[in-house]
């Protein structure tokens, strides 16, 4: 795994984690990321639009994975369908809720993320591939 992955795993896992134990110990902590200007409806429904849709897809995607018999190759690619799960949801979510800087850079940031580590993925399958 290169240097690149590596730094964006640790960040999404950093980031996630934070944000997963605030919201466990206390939900209305984390109503509003500083300094991009969403009200807490504005912040509520972007939540509603991507990030639970974008959850829900990445389950029912490994759901047929399991129906059609096939695991996952790598590791990555868990993580990988959900970024892109959530890459998804925010673009549909720019058409509802209007496009302002700070949905269209965390957009950007996700395309980037899921690029990377789609050619992670590809990296590590062909690895995987070759030891057989």
């Amino acid at each position: 795994m290169d240097l690149t992955t590596k730094v964006i795993l640790i960040v999404l896992f950093m980031f996630l984690g934070t944000l997963s134990l605030s919201f466990i110990v206390n939900p209305r902590l984390v109503s509003m990321f500083p300094g991009v200007g969403f009200t807490k409806e504005m912040m509520y429904e972007r939540r509603v639009r991507t990030i639970i849709p974008a959850l829900y897809l990445t389950m029912c995607y490994f759901i047929n994975r399991i129906f059609a018999g096939r695991n996952p190759i790598t590791t990555l690619l868990p993580i990988y369908k959900l970024i892109i799960s959530f890459v998804i949801t925010q673009f549909i979510a720019l058409f509802f809720m209007g496009i302002t800087i700070a949905q269209f850079l965390c957009f950007l940031i996700s395309l980037g993320t899921a690029f990377s580590l789609r050619m992670a993925d590809l990296k590590r399958s062909r690895q995987i591939i070759g030891r057989f």
